[in-house]
């Protein structure tokens, strides 16, 4: 052979050698692929205004899935009673199991109050546990109702009391944050 077609033979078969290097070294995907459209839908379950729902400075948000509360003020010295600021409602016609939990709060160190207990009630009947919460979550400090379950088409009113020390002053307050946790 000729020296020139002895290179080109030589150049071809390194230009073949890379060629399955290349294919062999390179990485092979396959693809699998999911989409979906997210819409909504409602739990049944809200919020609605209790009788003290004004004096408490109730706001409903969020399609009424949020309450906040401005204006819950407890008497120094006294225990102070907000007996129905707001009411928790099944506008589903089947039953819910639901807990209300304690989120967070800003008391645990708080030394002028006494205590926060918030409950559920339909009608007169207690629902759950009440909810106490306790500075230094000490003795008796409760942070869930525990599971409950709502008829269809009811509504519970939650209750709040609340006990400052004598030596409380106006100016101390503690925020308080309870979420619905919706089981079914």
């Amino acid at each position: 052979m000729e020296p020139k077609v002895k290179k080109i033979a030589k150049l071809l078969s390194l230009l073949v050698s890379s060629l399955l290097i290349a294919a062999a070294s390179a990485d092979v995907y396959n693809y699998m692929f999911m989409n979906a459209t997210v819409g909504t839908k409602t739990t049944g379950m809200r919020f609605v205004e209790g009788t003290n729902f004004a004096d408490a400075g109730g706001q409903l948000l969020d399609n009424n899935q949020r309450v906040t509360f401005s204006k819950m003020n407890g008497t120094i010295g006294q225990l102070t009673n907000y007996s129905d600021p707001v009411n928790i409602q099944n506008n589903d016609q089947t039953n819910h199991v639901f807990e209300l939990v304690l989120d967070s709060w800003t008391g645990g160190s708080q030394t002028k109050l006494y205590n926060i207990t918030i409950t559920m009630y339909e009608s007169t009947t207690q629902k759950g546990n009440s909810i106490v919460l306790v500075p230094g979550e000490g003795e008796g400090h409760v942070t869930t109702s525990g599971e409950v379950t709502i008829g269809p088409s009811t509504t519970w009113r939650v209750e709040w009391l609340v006990y400052w020390s004598g030596n409380a002053l106006e100016t101390d307050y503690v925020q308080v944050y309870l979420k619905l946790v919706i089981k079914s």
